[in-house]
């Protein structure tokens, strides 16, 4: 596959994903606390897989040294550990 071709697809991915975060936060107005904390967990796990593919993917990371390509994936875990931690706490 090109550059050009898989870049292409993992923007219509991107953008199709932020169509569904957005639906999912407006339609949690209806719903009880631990459905909205559920909703939250799942807009905030789709966050992350963005962050990891636009990270690979217009980063050039995917390109990169292993010891980057690991520090990243290591930074985006740690990340999603605290941010989640703190939003449950």
């Amino acid at each position: 596959m090109t550059d050009a071709r898989r870049i292409t697809y993992v923007w219509i991915v991107l953008s199709a994903v932020t169509i569904v975060t957005w639906v999912l936060g407006h339609a949690e107005e209806g719903y009880g606390r631990g459905a909205t904390t559920a909703v939250a967990m799942v807009v905030l796990a789709i966050a992350f897989i963005k962050v990891r593919l636009i990270i690979r993917q217009f980063m050039e990371v995917r390109s990169g040294p292993r010891w980057l390509r690991v520090f990243c994936d290591v930074w985006i875990v740690v990340l999603a550990g605290t941010i989640v931690a703190t939003y449950l706490w």
